[in-house]
Order: structure tokens, then sequence, then C-alpha cells
């Protein structure tokens, strides 16, 4: 049974916490062996689709919640997830998420740049 630290480095490695077209939060993992999907899944929920596994919105947020304390590369971008998910019911409109997102990015580069 996958545990949130097992989940956290599964993130950490193929995980993409990002916005939809639609303007809602999203975590997605990627892998090329579903298994591995298939077995998170009945754990922790999401829809499977193609070599993803996906959690949208208030979902996201939960996931992204209880595998934050064990994240070790991506702790800035959950925490933005469930920031912007719990502070924004409804998920705003795509061009304030955008924004908000693109905010966020350059100062993650930022952050990348100095310490690399």
């Amino acid at each position: 049974m996958p545990s949130a630290e097992y989940l956290a480095g599964f993130v950490d490695g193929e995980g993409c916490f990002h916005i939809t077209t639609t303007g809602q939060p999203t975590l997605t993992l990627s892998q090329k062996i579903i298994d591995p999907l298939l077995a998170i899944q009945k754990v922790w929920g999401g829809t499977i689709y193609e070599d993803k596994l996906r959690w949208t919105g208030e979902d996201a947020a939960r996931v992204a919640e209880n595998i934050l304390p064990y994240l070790l590369l991506k702790q800035d971008q959950a925490r933005w997830l469930i920031r912007h998910t719990r502070n924004r019911p409804g998920y705003g409109s795509r061009t304030t998420w955008y924004k908000d997102w693109c905010g966020f990015s350059n100062t993650f580069i930022k952050h990348l740049r100095k310490v690399a």
C-alpha cells in the first residue's frame, strides 16, 4: 500500500503541479509502467488516463497536504497549490491563475539560479 512518504518521492521525481486550461489546480504523475499508478490510485484516488494519474481541485490540495511533510524538491509548489485552492473556491479565472503561477515560477527559477 503506497504511503504518503512513497507518494511524496514519486511526486518529487515524476510529479507536476500545474493549472489546467480551465483554471483548475492539478497534480499529475507520469509513468510509462501503469502498475505503480494503479496502486497509488487505490489508496489516494485520482483519475488515470493514458500513462498519467491526475488529481484536480480540492482532491489535488488534499493529496498535496498529506505528502507536504515528505516532499524534498516540490514543497513550494505543493504549498502554492494548497494555498490557492483553499483561498479561491471555484478557482477564479484562468488569467488570474496564470498570472499567479507565472509569479511563483519566476521566483522559483531565480531561487534555483542562486543555488546552482
